[in-house]
């Protein structure tokens, strides 16, 4: 009799707290589902208008339509042993790390009054692109190198004064396509004024703020090296591969970027499907504190300690809110 007594205390109190718990948290339930619907959703309630730019408006001659990584790769190693012959060693293109690069496609932007247009398109000019129409905000503002490492002599973008610095010829740019910057900007600014004529975008308006990286690894000098060519700079910045056998994730690692894994990739697959469960999982936590409250609504016994457990955990994540957004801010 005891025995069930105890039990029945116990069952009661595994309610009590589970009730008075989860209406604390409440805020919390509320927070994460709708962060996760938004992370999920990125221009879902923002400022920022979302538009698809069809591939019909990318021009035949697409200034980067026909870069294949692998034969981009071996042009650059190519000049690079042209370049540094005088050195010890060949510099040899690695067979077993595929080249690639590092990106989809290039960001570029213009301002028209108080807006800021930015379009994201595609490297191959196959895929439809993406513009994103946002107020204008502020302009933004090592380790051991290989001896063929190429720096960059500008920035990509074309605004503020160059500082001139003394190169030898082995460090002069190394540019597969001369005048691309020139080329993407009148493209870009050709598919701007096609898709909206009243616009009248000047290529010199257009801020090419980002085009992938060519990403390939070489054998010199006796080490492995990690290459990345940037097109537009000339640049090619080299890093030293410690270890070619690529280092398992741990299950650390893992369960955070499983965490943060939002969005619908393009290319569907696990990526897309595990979307679709963010989207549910942010529709269910809300749903289970909506209808908490409703249930908990509903027991009269507890609806004044209940009722404080509420409000204490709102008051709790309005001061903590608070003092986030001003660290955040």
């Amino acid at each position: 009799m005891v025995r069930n007594r105890t039990i029945k205390l116990l069952l009661r109190l595994l309610r009590r707290s589970h009730l008075y718990l989860g209406l604390a948290l409440i805020p919390w339930v509320f927070l994460y589902g709708i962060t996760a619907y938004l992370f999920n959703h990125p221009a879902h309630f923002s400022p920022v208008d979302v538009e698809s730019i069809s591939r019909s408006f990318l021009p035949n001659d697409w200034a980067t339509r026909d870069w294949i990584p692998e034969e981009r790769a071996k042009a650059i190693v190519k000049r690079l042993n042209d370049r540094f012959a005088d050195k010890a060693g060949a510099i040899r293109l690695d067979p077993i790390k595929a080249p690639r690069f590092d990106g989809g496609g290039l960001i570029a932007s213009f301002d028209r009054g108080e807006l800021t247009y930015s379009y994201s398109l595609p490297i191959s000019g196959n895929q439809s692109g993406i513009l994103r129409i946002a107020p204008k905000g502020s302009p933004a503002q090592s380790s051991v190198k290989a001896f063929f490492e190429v720096p960059a002599k500008r920035a990509l973008a074309s605004e503020g004064p160059v500082v001139s610095v003394e190169l030898s010829p082995q460090q002069e740019p190394l540019r597969l396509d001369e005048g691309l910057l020139e080329m993407l900007q009148a493209q870009v600014a050709q598919i701007a004024n096609q898709r909206d004529p009243g616009l009248d975008v000047q290529a010199s308006s257009i801020r090419v703020s980002f085009l992938p990286a060519l990403i390939f690894q070489v054998d010199a000098d006796g080490r492995s090296w990690e290459c990345k060519h940037d097109a537009l700079a000339g640049s090619v910045s080299t890093k030293l591969v410690e270890n070619a056998v690529a280092r398992p994730v741990s299950w650390r690692q893992f369960w955070l970027r499983l965490h943060t894994a939002h969005g619908y990739h393009p290319d569907g697959g696990t990526r897309w499907l595990w979307a679709i469960v963010v989207d549910v999982m942010a529709a269910v936590m809300v749903f289970w504190g909506i209808s908490g409250i409703a249930m908990w609504w509903q027991m009269k016994a507890t609806r004044r300690w209940g009722g404080v457990a509420l409000a204490s955990g709102l008051l709790v994540a309005i001061w903590l809110g608070y003092g986030m957004f001003r660290l955040m801010a």
